[in-house]
């Protein structure tokens, strides 16, 4: 009776350690490959370093799409430099408006 309850031990424990290396994992496939290689090439990595594209801030603060960031629209930092980066005063950054804002440099660490 022992060497047949030992067996039985036995042959549970590789039944369920079989069962457990058997369970697929996810992978990714090639699409999400894909998608998360263009997530990372959208994506703005600066580190707190240099300032984002231009259409980057359109996608995220041009609400009625009319290519420019009006002060009801911005967000950010960007909020509080507003009237410097406005440089005709028109209530709107444009493109060309932003491209002549200097690169903001490295982010303050907060304690």
């Amino acid at each position: 009776m022992n060497k047949q309850f030992f067996k039985m031990i036995l042959v549970g424990m590789v039944v369920i350690l079989f069962a457990a290396c058997s369970k697929k994992t996810t992978s990714t496939t090639n699409t999400d490959a894909a998608a998360t290689t263009e997530q990372k090439r959208n994506r703005t990595d600066r580190k707190g370093e240099g300032k984002p594209q231009f259409a980057e801030l359109l996608t995220k603060m041009d609400t009625n799409g009319d290519g420019k960031i009006s002060k009801t629209e911005v967000q950010g930092r960007l909020k509080n430099d507003f009237a410097k980066v406005d440089k005709d005063s028109d209530g709107f950054i444009t493109e060309a408006e932003f491209k002549q804002m200097p690169a903001r440099g490295p982010k303050r660490q907060r304690n």
